[in-house]
């Protein structure tokens, strides 16, 4: 007995449903295989790109070394050559001490008097926030100097033009913005402070051993402290108001490097505080 039509119109449309189904499988293994070829190289380009990052950190971080080690091989240097302009103004000052002594006292004849020559040293009292301003070891006499009389200089410093509120004081290496190369300022104590006379917050580092300012600056209202992006404890702000080397009327860059976090915390907060309280003594005074 033959199928009818209508059994094989049916057999017909079952094939073709299964035909189907097997395409329709197929369309979606290989939309699966796609997607994973392409998260495939999305990874390996991830991968690659993360590569080129930490090469580029690599070489940064020992860029930032080599220009450290430049630094510090400099301020060895001018270190040395302090050193040696005090020692020949030492002996410079002895020399003319003995001249002095030599000729201070003429015989008269018949007489048992003698003239004694008095001299006044005038003092001039230099700016306290001029690099060249801070207490150094020459002018407390002469002869060595001691890490504990250096500290009672600091100390002597301190008092007499860091008056105010000291809101922060810690130790740092502060390093500043050359165009495009980072140059250190040195190593030292670096402090946030209140004037006593017009309420304005400014931050001011003195470098160790040349006591010289690193730098002297109120904090601009409009500044703002950001975190490095390498280094921790490092923190980051701009000003065009300091006076160490009197280009004051252009832009700086400042770098700050703590040892402690905490210390770097209280940088930051001490910074914050400042800032605002800027802002408000600025507004009144409009």
């Amino acid at each position: 007995m033959l199928p009818s039509d209508t059994d094989t119109r049916k057999i017909i449309q079952e094939k073709e449903d299964v035909e189907k189904e097997v395409d329709k499988n197929k369309e979606v293994v290989k939309n699966e295989e796609s997607e994973k070829n392409e998260e495939s190289e999305k990874n390996e380009e991830s991968e690659k790109n993360q590569e080129v990052a930490r090469n580029k950190n690599k070489e940064v971080e020992k860029e930032e070394k080599k220009l450290e080690k430049t630094e510090e091989k400099n301020e060895e240097k001018e270190e040395k050559k302090t050193k040696g302009e005090e020692l020949k103004e030492q002996q410079t000052t002895k020399e003319q001490t003995t001249k002095e002594q030599t000729t201070t006292q003429i015989p008269i004849t018949n007489t048992q008097s003698t003239t004694t020559e008095q001299t006044t040293t005038v003092q001039h009292k230099e700016s306290p926030f001029l690099t060249s301003s801070v207490i150094k070891k020459k002018e407390i006499g002469v002869g060595s100097v001691t890490d504990e009389e250096t500290e009672k200089i600091q100390q002597k410093f301190d008092e007499e033009h860091l008056k105010g509120e000291i809101l922060f004081r810690g130790n740092c290496k502060l390093f500043r913005m050359n165009e495009s190369k980072v140059v250190t300022r040195g190593v030292g104590k670096i402090y946030i402070t209140k004037g006593e006379s017009n309420g304005m917050v400014r931050i001011v580092m003195v470098r160790d051993k040349l006591m010289k300012l690193g730098c002297n600056h109120f904090i601009e209202p409009w500044s703002e402290i950001l975190g490095h992006e390498i280094h921790e404890n490092t923190w980051v702000w701009s000003t065009i108001g300091d006076t160490i080397d009197e280009i004051s009327d252009k832009q700086q860059t400042y770098i700050v490097k703590f040892k402690e976090d905490k210390e770097a915390k209280g940088f930051k907060d001490s910074f914050e505080i400042g800032k605002e309280n800027n802002r408000v003594v600025l507004e009144s005074k409009k």
